[in-house]
């Protein structure tokens, strides 16, 4: 039986790494260059989306979720990824990302926590 991955340090920093200057860039280019330059503004905002896209394809074919009524484990698609609510937990002093899915299985609707696969 699988457990469930606790989120490291090194994956906080590579996530805040990303984010963080996306989050910046979109900010600056709204303020600065949206009156004049809104063309440039919607390119940033381009390539900011695809970047968010190609993360998330990359996350969603590497994390396996299970079903904590049937033990069912699954992979989700990268749209259902990123539209899915989600966020992190801490349980006995670790913190776990969780997202509310439903389980292809029994169709349960409940916060899974993704498995440790390796």
């Amino acid at each position: 039986m699988s457990d469930y991955q606790e989120i490291t340090e090194s994956e906080w920093k590579k996530s805040l790494l990303i984010i963080v200057p996306l989050v910046i860039i979109i900010a600056v280019g709204a303020f600065f260059l949206l009156p004049d330059y809104w063309h440039i503004w919607a390119a940033l905002v381009t390539v900011t989306v695809i970047v968010v896209i190609i993360i998330a394809a990359r996350e969603a074919k590497d994390v396996v979720f299970k079903c904590p009524k049937c033990g069912q484990e699954f992979t989700v698609s990268a749209f259902k990824s990123v539209m899915a609510p989600h966020g992190v937990t801490k349980k006995d002093g670790k913190w776990y990302e969780w997202k509310h899915l439903e389980c292809p299985m029994c169709h349960e609707k409940t916060k899974m926590y993704p498995v440790d696969t390796g």
